[in-house]
């Protein structure tokens, strides 16, 4: 679960490029990564909840 990638739009590089890229190295290597929205709570070892791409529409 990466953190702190999408709160603040400090670097030179698009908003979504953190995401997108650890997206797809985790594809690469059959690693389930999820990215709650920002101040989204989750619950450890929960397997029930999806978490979308939310993202992609902004």
């Amino acid at each position: 679960m990466p953190i702190h990638w999408g709160g603040f739009k400090l670097a030179l590089h698009d908003w979504k490029d953190p995401i997108v890229r650890v997206k797809v190295k985790a594809d690469e290597l059959n690693i389930v990564v999820i990215a709650p929205q920002i101040g989204q709570e989750i619950i450890v070892k929960d397997s029930v909840t999806s978490y979308p791409n939310w993202w992609k529409d902004l």
